[in-house]
């Protein structure tokens, strides 16, 4: 047995001149043990990760790690009944869950910290304790095999299995996590039991617990937890791959063998990915490979989004990455999504841009851009719990430890454009030489724009023309050097009663146009959160301009007067900032996200965005384009085609039953000037202009801000270029309910090996005070414990993806109960979605399960406030819906206030008025069937 231990570390690393703290220790039995104090948040988060992955599997085992995943939530010594876990969490507020990767198996819960001890005394039964029944056994099977045929419904999913099985082949890593139906289907309780027996002991896993605790008291609990663990005999994990290991761990180059997966079927676009050999995760080299790939293909201001993307767009999307595992090699891969035609021109534009940044290396404000992103990713990692306990976990599985990311961000620091350059240099040559593997998606319906020799003979071809005969230029080692930039109105002044930190700023402009400006100071973290919204958005859409306000929102980013769209995204990457517009069915509005010192700035240049942008003629075009391209991408899209004809029969002759991006004959037929009017209408129109921040920043200067841009643009009679007459306020109606003579079934055939299926029901406006209760409902029916997931999932075996839940808007909302099953079970489970909706309108839930959705709700308000976005956005969107500006810190009280009967009437009274609707997305047969029966929820 491991000798037991506790010690303190201290990282590198502040936050506010404190040191973080982390208390690490060996529990009896062996168990690795990190706790980590915090108490910004009255909550904490358990991880137990275990130290076994698909990795280990043998062959006849492909798949097992991942069923056993799932096994574990079926019941365990002290709590028998399935679903008992995850019952009792969202019971205490939290939320439970797992993951299986190559590597690890980890098993987590987040919940107020009143429930730690509990919470930690059932996982560690969970995982140590397992029952492993053969009937559930058989029951989880089904359910596992539903999400392999998910899978293979997703094109990205079929591109990246093959990447993984070309790569790694020969190694388990080729493997897919998930398994295979034919292994998977061939699992029993003898098999899954030996594996667990095998791997999961206390001196194989790692327990990391974060948040607000006393560690004396911890330590005690884990002490007397910790005497019945015993530990066991852990076999050597054997990473089964070609690779030759160096002594001092490193790994020698492989001659990765060039090989092909180009697939054909039902999808609309091309998936298109090449990857090449990359470093492992302890790499000294990793750093410089990620510092390319950034600079390469990751963000707006990256070199492939700015032409191939957006100048020349032969792409909707495209990225560059270093997937680094902890050995024996990583993958760098190139990965972009277009339509068949562009495709060999988008990958010869793209290598071509790599060989310049191997012949000439970045500038340094590329280099900088990069070192400050990952700088302020960091930052943004401790904003929650969960966010702490996750990186520490992961660290603790490097050689690093705990000290992994301040050794890494060391690491960057000293990366130099010569470091890049090699590794552009050596992505070039490994091409050349073939060590290169491909894995591409594209529709059946057009030819794939290469042969596996056609493709081959391009890259040979490419390569020579570059680097044949050619000598490159020679850098000297720069390190780039991160530079530290550096007549009154009335104001109504409101103080929150529910929270002091709260306030709100209001004053006049214009012809009686109010502003308020919300905010909240949270010091915790350097990082500042703004939002500007008003009521607007798709409800000023119709059939014939369907599409125009999110395109006004598209293009509110895409330049400035002062600034051209290349050079606004070029300075908010270098600052790790980002300012982003959008619409919904009711809203229209714009936010940013920034760190402290560069907040001031960051707010001159959304105010540019809102009150001036330039609405340049060739971006608009290319916009355009770029949506027209994402329609078609859509149509891969199970949840686009759903929301698609479930829309209008949910809103008949409204506009909430238009598409938010519109479509081909709308978005083709904008003009500028369109545009142009329909942005000055949005700010214009609406009498209440609503701003709000959170964060660490100057309230005073935030809002002299504020005043000035409002008075400049509303309080003066000053035109501008874009400045339109103004417009009449609009009355919006509320949408009709549906008519006995109009469709309540909606289905779309679309080839693939699942259904997708969807009850909707027209459900109260988002100010309706009801509408608290249909949150409730949604709790009831979804999540892990509840009824839908119990009983369609777990005893029926219908389905992997199986839920419910609810979308308030302005003038209606509407509810969903969702599923994606296998074609022979759709009537199944129609008929199962179906009882479960009207069981619960017609009788009352228990007293348990209402005071588990309760719990479940707070619990998930209360882990998203650790987010400063979250305050800012709930402080803007309270009153732009024309509630108090605190309206959400009664969220508790409401939701307590719900009773059973009130839960009942509410969903009662629906139904009598609008019985729900069903949407269908799948192969044909399926819904065939549907539309010939008689279905309906019955008189309630």
């Amino acid at each position: 047995m491991r000798e037991q231990l506790s010690q303190k570390y201290a990282l590198q690393n502040r936050v506010d001149d404190q040191k973080e703290v982390f208390l690490e220790r060996y529990l009896e039995g062996g168990m690795h043990c990190l706790l980590i104090p915090r108490n910004f948040a009255p909550l904490v988060s358990v991880q137990l990760r275990v130290n076994i992955g698909s990795m280990d599997e043998e062959q006849s085992e492909e798949g097992i790690a991942h069923v056993l995943e799932h096994m574990l939530f079926k019941g365990s010594k002290n709590f028998p009944e399935p679903g008992v876990a995850a019952n009792l969490i969202e019971s205490a507020g939290g939320d439970v869950n797992a993951y299986t990767s190559f590597d690890e198996t980890v098993y987590y819960f987040n919940a107020p910290k009143e429930f730690l001890f509990d919470g930690t005394q059932l996982l560690l039964d969970m995982v140590l304790r397992s029952t492993l029944d053969q009937g559930e056994l058989t029951r989880e099977l089904e359910v596992v095999q539903e999400e392999i045929r998910q899978g293979k419904d997703n094109p990205s999913r079929i591109v990246s299995q093959n990447l993984f099985k070309s790569f790694y082949d020969g190694t388990t890593r080729g493997r897919p996590v998930i398994g295979y139906v034919e292994t998977v289907a061939a699992f029993d309780a003898p098999k899954v039991r030996h594996f667990y027996e095998k791997w999961y002991k206390p001196n194989n896993m790692t327990l990391v617990i974060c948040g607000d605790f006393s560690a004396e008291s911890l330590n005690d609990f884990l002490n007397l937890e910790a005497k019945n663990f015993i530990p066991g005999t852990i076999p050597l994990r054997v990473c089964r791959d070609s690779g030759n290991e160096t002594p001092d761990g490193k790994v020698t180059k492989l001659k990765l063998p060039r090989d092909f997966s180009l697939v054909q079927g039902p999808f609309q676009n091309l998936r298109f990915v090449l990857a090449a050999q990359g470093p492992c995760l302890e790499s000294d080299e990793a750093p410089a490979w990620d510092v390319f790939s950034s600079i390469l293909a990751h963000g707006d201001a990256s070199r492939l989004s700015r032409t191939v993307r957006d100048d020349e767009q032969l792409v909707l999307a495209i990225d560059a990455d270093t997937y680094s595992p902890k050995k024996p090699r990583g993958m760098w891969s190139l990965s972009f999504y277009t339509q068949i035609p562009k495709a060999k021109l988008a990958l010869s534009r793209s290598l071509d841009e790599i060989v310049t940044l191997a012949n000439f290396g970045p500038d340094t404000e590329e280099m900088v851009r990069v070192v400050q992103a990952v700088k302020a990713e960091r930052i943004y990692a401790l904003e929650s719990i969960e966010g702490i306990a996750r990186n520490a976990g992961w660290s603790l599985g490097t050689r690093a430890k705990l000290d992994y990311e301040s050794v890494y961000l060391s690491q960057l620091e000293k990366v130099t454009i010569e470091d890049v350059r090699q590794v552009a240099l050596e992505i070039c040559h490994a091409i050349g030489k073939g060590e290169y593997v491909v894995s591409a998606a594209g529709t059946q319906d057009e030819a794939m724009p290469w042969a596996q020799e056609e493709l081959k003979e391009f890259l040979v071809k490419w390569h020579r023309s570059h680097f044949e005969n050619q000598t490159l230029p020679t850098f000297e080692h720069l390190t780039p050097q991160i530079i530290q930039s550096e007549t009154p109105s009335r104001i109504l002044k409101k103080q929150s009663l529910l929270d002091p930190a709260a306030h709100q700023w209001a004053f006049s402009i214009g012809q009686h146009k109010q502003v308020h400006f919300n905010w909240k100071h949270i010091k915790r973290l350097p990082i500042v959160s703004f939002y500007f919204a008003v009521q607007g958005g798709g409800l000023y859409d119709d059939s014939k301009t369907a599409g125009l306000r999110q395109l006004v929102a598209q293009m509110l980013t895409r330049g400035t007067q002062k600034q051209p769209y290349r050079t606004f995204v070029t300075e908010l990457e270098n600052k790790s900032a980002s300012i982003s517009a959008f619409t919904s069915k009711d809203l229209f509005g714009i936010r940013m996200d920034c760190l402290k010192e560069h907040a001031e700035r960051t707010l001159e240049m959304l105010f540019d965005c809102l009150f001036r942008p330039a609405f340049d003629p060739e971006e608009l075009r290319k916009q355009i384009a770029e949506n027209r391209d994402a329609l078609v991408a859509q149509k891969d899209s199970t949840g686009s085609r759903m929301a698609k004809i479930m829309s209008p029969l949910l809103y008949p002759k409204h506009s909430y039953g238009l598409p938010l991006m519109g479509n081909d004959e709308t978005l083709s037929s904008f003009e500028r000037s369109q545009v142009v009017d329909a942005w000055t209408e949005l700010i214009s129109s609406p009498q209440k202009l609503v701003f709000s921040a959170a964060g660490d920043f100057d309230e005073t200067k935030f809002f002299r801000t504020i005043e000035r841009e409002c008075k400049q643009r509303f309080g003066q009679s000053t035109q501008t270029e874009l400045h339109a007459s103004p417009h009449v306020i609009r009355n919006f109606e509320t949408p009709l309910f549906l008519e006995a003579s109009d469709m309540r079934l909606g289905f779309d055939s679309l080839e693939r090996e699942q259904t997708h299926i969807q009850f909707g029901l027209r459900a109260y406006p988002i100010t309706d005070t009801r509408r608290t209760s249909l949150e409730l409902m949604t709790q009831i029916l979804g999540g892990q414990g509840g009824r839908l997931f119990l009983d369609l999932r777990d005893k029926r075996s219908l389905a992997y993806s199986v839920g419910a839940g609810q979308s308030p808007h302005l003038k209606a909302g509407h509810c969903l109960l969702h599923i994606a099953t296998a074609s022979n079970k759709v009537q199944e489970s129609i008929d199962g979605l179906q009882q479960h909706l009207e069981e619960i309108a017609t009788h009352n839930a228990s007293d348990q399960e209402l005071l588990r959705a309760k719990a479940a709700l707070l619990g998930g308000h209360a882990q998203s406030s650790q987010h400063i976005q979250t305050h800012a956005s709930r402080l803007a969107m309270s009153d732009v819906f024309d509630n108090p500006f605190d309206h959400f810190l009664g969220f508790e009280e409401r939701v307590q206030a719900v009773t059973l009967d009130s839960l009942r009437e509410s969903i009662q009274g629906l139904i009598q008025k609008f019985p729900p609707i069903l949407g269908l997305v799948g192969p044909d047969s399926t819904w065939r069937d549907c539309e010939k029966r008689s279905w309906g929820p019955k008189v309630i």
